[in-house]
């Protein structure tokens, strides 16, 4: 959940953006799951993300409300959804581009990589990818889209479960390891293919302190939560507006004296761009964690 005081303006800005991790990859799956699998991504500063946003609606209409984008859609012209989220890296925020097949100036411009195609699989920067995974519903068999943690995160993962049940001579200690790396594990977003994952490294670490340990294995029986209508991110809180989210940003900076404000924000005011070329956006990923259309 993003810190921000109880009371918050209301905002003018057409972008909202979700107040947790787990609600900005519940829109992302949501949105590719209506249509929208071809996408780009990459991150922008503070200073520059009303305009970036701003460009993007003019370019590519992806504030268009739902009359318009039904008109779109009848008439085979693409759809576009812009998606952000504060990144790890202080001072940007990452930005998903989502675009529907039609016509239109974004498969002109940008190049779309297709959620679709082995390889070109949405990512929450290098944790998670957003892809199609199979399961049996009764004796049916099905495909749905869902959340996993990446090949290299998953490996890492494993790598820290056998390391976090090998035996030091210290049982106490070994068990305190565990239960800190096991508990870790369970704050992943719970989404049914990270839930498969979290599963396989439960067997992972209870096989492995089996095999270096006398003791009974100290974790508990795997139990995750799964992500339903109960949660948080599919009620309250609201959404953000983006002018409310960099203003609080911008109100802790000063805060934190005239340095922190001017790298936060890149020494750039928060104004839209006058030109009208292509955004030529940057393919680029930083560790981030994300929107709401109007």
């Amino acid at each position: 959940m993003l810190p921000i005081p109880k009371l918050v303006p209301g905002g003018t800005h057409w972008l909202r953006i979700p107040r947790s991790k787990t609600a900005a990859m519940r829109v992302l799956l949501e949105t590719v799951q209506r249509g929208s699998t071809y996408h780009t991504s990459g991150t922008v500063k503070l200073g520059k993300a009303m305009g970036f946003a701003d460009k993007v609606a003019r370019l590519y209409a992806a504030d268009a409300n739902t009359n318009r984008r039904a008109y779109r859609k009848r008439t085979g012209q693409a759809n576009t959804t812009l998606i952000m989220f504060p990144a790890d890296a202080p001072g940007e925020l990452h930005w998903w581009l989502l675009a529907t097949p039609g016509r239109g100036a974004v498969h002109l411009a940008e190049k779309l990589a297709d959620a679709t195609v082995r390889g070109q699989h949405l990512r929450w920067a290098q944790q998670y990818e957003l892809l199609q995974l199979g399961y049996h519903h009764g004796q049916a068999a099905a495909r749905s889209w869902t959340w996993r943690l990446t090949r290299s995160n998953m490996d890492e993962w494993c790598a820290q479960a056998e390391e976090a049940t090998r035996s030091t001579g210290r049982v106490a200690n070994d068990i305190a390891r565990a239960l800190g790396v096991y508990e870790a594990m369970t704050r992943m977003v719970p989404f049914r293919g990270v839930r498969r994952q979290l599963w396989e490294l439960h067997n992972v670490m209870r096989v492995n302190w089996e095999r270096h340990h006398r003791v009974q294995c100290p974790l508990p029986a795997f139990s995750v939560h799964y992500l339903d209508k109960s949660f948080l991110c599919y009620h309250r809180p609201n959404p953000l507006r983006l002018d409310v989210l960099i203003h609080l940003l911008q109100r802790r900076a000063d805060a934190l004296g005239v340095e922190a404000a001017r790298d936060l924000f890149d020494g750039s005011a928060i104004a839209a761009p006058q030109d009208s070329s292509p955004l030529c956006l940057p393919h680029q990923f930083s560790a981030g964690h994300g929107v709401y259309t109007a």
